[in-house]
């Protein structure tokens, strides 16, 4: 099962996509990703990876809520897994606690606003 990817960028940090793209293939392989921002990157992305634009300007620091509103009117599914291009996966993705956690959000009885994937939080 594959599950709607998005990643959230800017102008300025698409350097960062080849490091991010080449880390999420090695820890998350067949997984296809969205890549939102303005203008696409200069090199081309791997197999798997798309880009859409939000326009053509990059919006200042200070409105950057704006392209991602921007960017969840463009998509089609209401539960998806957002990622900025500074997110690099540094282990194998958790298959079934991903398919748990899907299952219960789309079965829930509330809704969900948001969930954190990373454990860089937990103690």
């Amino acid at each position: 099962m594959t599950y709607p990817v998005y990643v959230l960028t800017n102008d300025h940090h698409l350097w960062l996509l080849k490091g991010f793209c080449y880390l999420f293939q090695k820890y998350w392989p067949y997984q296809p990703v969205t890549i939102f921002g303005y203008h696409p990157p200069q090199f081309a992305l791997p197999d798997g990876f798309s880009f859409k634009s939000l326009g053509p300007t990059n919006r200042p620091y200070q409105r950057w809520s704006d392209g991602l509103i921007e960017m969840i009117k463009k998509i089609e599914s209401e539960t998806f897994i957002l990622m900025l291009e500074d997110y690099w996966l540094t282990k194998e993705v958790n298959y079934s606690g991903l398919l748990y956690l899907y299952g219960d959000m789309l079965s829930a009885k509330i809704d969900w606003l948001r969930l954190d994937l990373s454990g860089e939080r937990a103690s």
